[in-house]
């Protein structure tokens, strides 16, 4: 009888309320939000390395000193467990954020899968 091992999946962000996003002023706001509102409750030494984030950098970020980098954004939601800066910034641009449906993203795997056929071809 083998081993059989778990691999632990995150689950995915969650979307917040547009109240809450519409409570933002700035994308500090959505940021601060963000951190309010994490799924778990980690310390910030704990979030910055989950963030892969220096920890006075992180600390400078929640104050509002430091920018949150844009390539962190993804990862510092998933680490927080919620969407309140995509939702902002979005919300900044006049659009708004939805699931895509399993039937979407199934679609959206399949043309990717054919694109890349018809490249190699």
């Amino acid at each position: 009888m083998g081993i059989v091992s778990e691999v632990y999946v995150p689950p995915k962000p969650a979307l917040l309320d547009d109240a809450l996003i519409d409570s933002c002023c700035t994308a500090h706001d959505a940021i601060k939000l963000c951190w309010r509102l994490r799924a778990v409750k980690l310390d910030q030494n704990t979030a910055a390395a989950k963030c892969e984030i220096k920890p006075p950098h992180f600390s400078n970020i929640l104050k509002g000193k430091k920018y949150l980098p844009p390539n962190k954004i993804v990862l510092f939601q998933e680490v927080m467990g919620n969407l309140a800066i995509t939702q902002f910034l979005a919300k900044e641009s006049g659009l708004r954020v939805e699931r895509e449906s399993r039937e979407q993203a199934e679609i959206r795997r399949l043309r990717h899968q054919i694109a890349q056929m018809k490249g190699v071809a």
